[in-house]
């Protein structure tokens, strides 16, 4: 009977992938719309088509392999009289997954790849939330995953590599779960996490703050479960940012080099260049030349004005609700899980339980940090950085608000018996 059980839950766990791995390929259900599933940031997806052009007639380092961009784009052809550099990013996934797109069927087989690295990374979390929670908070988890609109959407997506945001977070996991049972990882962890964030630094700079905030999220899950001294904490938050934050600073300066060579031996040019990238999507620094309207409003915005669209306006997150009714439900679900009496055996949950509270409301700043530090690129691409709320703030959410009913049911129950 018991391997019967084993069974069973292998099998339900193996549908479950494929299931959602359908869901991310083909939008089956038509959770998004269809059509905006089919074109969303189809114009982005061209600077990898554009690079996969560049790489096949004129060689990989065409560019100094930059992507590409083409005004004549036009049913999947480019004229190449017209392409010229994308000059925002060094390129690096656009130019791995360009060799690919020039084999057979390499837009499904590229499609295919993102989705199953999207959907192993977030299955790991799931199992983790499911030895640490239970099968609730780990359904929970699924659901929202499953649900979200952005995902859905997203995580197919040639430029955006979707699932880079969370492996980092993933990868934490992992690692403090090994420092848990006594092991030392900090070593291997903070190298892992450095060639993470350097994938994904290379491979654009948008949502920088959204992974180098994952990359230390878990760390004060466990340090308050496992009542972590002051030390411990700061050690491990130190270590692990710092790592993120030389892979960052790595790929700035690799793709400063690259725009050297790309301005004929230029620094002046490749610094001015750079500066500008930063202007408009922080404001941190002065634009060089006369910016298009649109990016002129950006940077007049306020950090409130740019919050209020991504917790109120907008696409909502996960079916009709908007990301503040989440918000909302999440507090009201902490709150009641919070307040439970200590029966036991209960009790004995009740410090997990504060961790989860925290772990999940700390999960808000990821998204949130773009949204302020970067306000003016995430007031522009509010057809875009929705997105950010999924990556993982709304899986741990939802399924905080999932674990939270089971465990306040739990707790009357015991209390009744009482």
């Amino acid at each position: 009977m018991f391997k019967n059980k084993k069974l069973v839950f292998k099998i339900l766990v193996v549908a479950a992938f494929v299931l959602l791995l359908a869901n991310y390929m083909t939008d089956f259900l038509h959770i998004a719309n269809i059509e905006w599933f089919k074109t969303w940031q189809a114009d982005s997806d061209t600077l990898i088509l554009g690079r996969a052009y560049a790489t096949k007639h004129f060689g990989i380092m065409h560019d100094y392999s930059m992507l590409q961009y083409s005004e004549g784009f036009s049913n999947g052809l480019f004229d190449p009289n017209t392409m010229e550099a994308y000059l925002s990013q060094f390129g690096f996934a656009g130019s791995v997954l360009g060799i690919i797109l020039n084999l057979p069927f390499g837009l499904t087989i590229c499609h295919f790849l993102l989705c199953v690295l999207f959907c192993g990374t977030m299955f790991y979390i799931i199992k983790w939330i499911y030895k640490e929670f239970g099968t609730t908070a780990a359904f929970g988890a699924f659901l929202m995953a499953f649900m979200s609109k952005w995902l859905v959407v997203s995580v197919r997506d040639l430029y955006w590599i979707t699932f880079i945001f969370i492996l980092p977070f993933a990868v934490s996991l992992y690692f403090l779960k090994k420092e848990e049972s006594g092991k030392s990882a900090l070593l291997p962890w903070s190298i892992a996490n450095f060639f993470i964030i350097l994938f994904k630094a290379l491979s654009g700079f948008e949502g920088i703050t959204v992974i180098l905030t994952n990359s230390i999220l878990p760390i004060f899950y466990y340090a308050h479960k496992n009542k972590w001294g002051f030390k411990k904490l700061f050690k491990d938050c130190f270590i692990i940012g710092v790592s993120g934050l030389l892979a960052f600073m790595s790929a700035i300066m690799a793709h400063l080099v690259q725009l050297y060579f790309y301005y004929g031996n230029n620094w002046n040019e490749a610094l001015a260049s750079f500066n500008n990238t930063v202007a408009v999507r922080t404001a941190a620094t002065a634009f060089s030349g006369e910016l298009p309207e649109d990016f002129a409003a950006s940077m007049k915005a306020s950090k409130l004005e740019v919050l209020y669209l991504y917790l109120k306006k907008g696409i909502p997150v996960i079916l009709n609700f908007k990301m503040y009714v989440i918000l909302i439900i999440f507090a009201i679900s902490a709150f009641a899980a919070g307040i439970q009496n200590k029966t036991k055996p209960v009790a004995e949950e009740k410090r997990k339980v504060y961790s989860y509270i925290l772990f999940a409301a700390l999960s808000t700043l990821g998204p949130i940090s773009w949204y302020i530090l970067a306000s003016p690129h995430s007031y522009i691409h509010v057809h875009i950085n929705y997105f950010y709320w999924s990556l993982p703030c709304l899986i741990l959410l939802g399924s905080h608000i999932f674990y939270a009913a089971e465990y306040c049911i739990r707790a009357n129950l015991k209390g009744n018996k009482h």
